[in-house]
């Protein structure tokens, strides 16, 4: 078993049925696991976090600013080791966080960054 899923099952059992406190100890899981380049391992986290999601009643949501520093934090990651695939990845969960003022400019902002980088590569 390897450290991800580890981490993931101790958090499951720790806090039970508190949907809530497990989506938002995931993406805090899925944003540590970013920084320290375990891009897979994140990006493998953030899938499973919004499958269970899915189908989990509003209440059991995390909060969308929760969601956002999520896929952005994987984004980002993977957009300063120069994986421009894995930021795409990462933002094609971005239609799923729920729309706030916060998480509209935090996704926007990171997509122009990706956007950027692109185009940056493109003039090299």
């Amino acid at each position: 078993v390897d450290v991800c899923t580890a981490a993931l099952e101790a958090m499951d059992r720790m806090l039970g049925e508190n949907k809530v406190a497990s989506a938002r100890a995931r993406c805090t899981l899925i944003s540590t696991l970013a920084r320290a380049g375990k891009t897979d391992d994140a990006r493998r986290a953030l899938s499973e976090l919004f499958t269970s999601i899915e189908s989990a009643p509003p209440s059991a949501m995390p909060p969308p600013g929760v969601l956002a520093i999520a896929v952005c934090g994987l984004s980002s990651a993977c957009r300063k080791r120069g994986d421009f695939d894995g930021s795409l990845q990462a933002l094609k969960w971005a239609d799923k966080v729920p729309v706030t003022h916060f998480t509209a400019c935090k996704l926007a902002t990171e997509r122009l960054l990706v956007a950027a980088c692109f185009y940056n590569n493109e003039e090299m």
